[in-house]
């Protein structure tokens, strides 16, 4: 019992003090609300195989494009993921890398994402680094599914196959370094 005890006065103690340290970094830095609203097209994948219900995807391959009034997050979104679909339950698990080229800025976000349906819980976030101008500021965003909208068509053209929107929201957080 009291090795029980211990072990979880510990974890408190660790999950207090990188709260305190989160708090602090957040308040040191300049937060910056972004949005923008994306057109996913789909440029290949690498491997897809069937096991049992649950249909995987490896190396998947994304073109986005991003449109916003946030200079940081108006631009093109490289991604590659993998995929699993659970036929049977509709649950489905994506996570993947990010590389964001905004259109005006000399930099990119670097990061990773990921994406979950589970038993009605829809949730994606995704966090990412600046380079070049970008430098000494982090991406914090969520993902939401939005209605498929038909002008996919002519965003994807050339680039590869629309497959749907997200509306993305989340802010930067300027460290000022």
């Amino acid at each position: 019992m009291k090795k029980s005890v211990s072990i979880l006065l510990g974890v408190m103690l660790a999950a207090a003090l990188l709260l305190c340290v989160a708090i602090q970094a957040d308040a040191q830095g300049t937060r910056v609300e972004v949005a923008s609203y994306e057109y996913d097209c789909f440029t290949g994948l690498e491997k897809d195989w069937l096991e049992g219900q649950v249909y995987h995807m490896r190396n998947v391959y994304h073109t986005n494009i991003d449109v916003s009034d946030a200079p940081e997050l108006n631009g093109i979104n490289t991604t590659v993921a993998d995929a699993d679909f659970n036929l049977k339950t509709g649950e489905i698990t994506i996570r993947g890398t990010m590389s964001f080229q905004p259109y005006q800025i000399d930099g990119t976000w670097e990061g990773s994402w990921f994406y979950i349906n589970n038993k009605g819980i829809v949730k994606g976030q995704a966090v990412a680094q600046g380079t070049g101008e970008l430098s000494g500021k982090t991406l914090y965003l969520k993902i939401y599914d939005a209605p498929y909208n038909p002008d996919a068509e002519a965003m994807c053209e050339g680039i590869g196959l629309p497959e749907g929107n997200v509306v993305i929201e989340g802010y930067i957080l300027d460290s000022g370094g």
